[in-house]
């Protein structure tokens, strides 16, 4: 099951970064035929859900890949194509970011490709936060820097921590 695992995400991976144009269908990503393409061309919640689909596919994938390194390298492949494709997608664009600093948190050079994660990143740095709760808990780390929540623990000089594997 396991390998079975690792060759489906190495052909998903291949398969993403030969087309332009590709959807999610049963956990494998196949390219996308004449009617496909037009559809997502004329019908944006098409498009939108379908693009939101491989993001949280790839969101899945990664979480899997912390506890198999064989995966890794695909995954980043896989997950750093995506970006790239859907980057001037403004609907996906917390998905992305999200993703982004999901796929950061695997990677063995913590860089961004998104330059919004960079500048989150250095605000999350200047409240005196844990680096690794900002890669680790994505969607916690997006709701603390766009609430005044992060602020007002600065002012008042509180920490966050981790307990029962959730941030608090």
């Amino acid at each position: 099951m396991r390998d079975l695992s690792i060759t489906a995400i190495k052909s998903n991976t291949q398969l993403a970064l030969q087309s332009k144009s590709f959807s999610l269908k049963e956990d494998k990503l196949v390219q996308d035929d004449f009617k496909t393409r037009l559809k997502k061309r004329f019908n944006f919640g098409y498009s939108k859900n379908e693009a939101l689909k491989i993001v949280n596919y790839v969101l899945e994938k990664i979480q899997l890949s912390l506890r198999n390194q064989e995966m890794k390298r695909p995954i980043i492949l896989l997950g750093n194509r995506v970006i790239k494709l859907f980057a001037k997608s403004s609907s996906i664009k917390r998905a992305l970011i999200i993703l982004d600093r999901s796929l950061t948190q695997i990677k063995l050079h913590k860089n961004f490709i998104l330059k919004e994660n960079s500048v989150f990143f250095e605000k999350w740095k200047s409240y005196g936060f844990q680096e690794d709760i900002f890669y680790k808990y994505p969607n916690f780390s997006d709701f603390m820097l766009r609430s005044t929540l992060a602020s007002q623990m600065k002012i008042t000089s509180d920490g966050i921590k981790i307990i029962d594997n959730e941030p608090a």
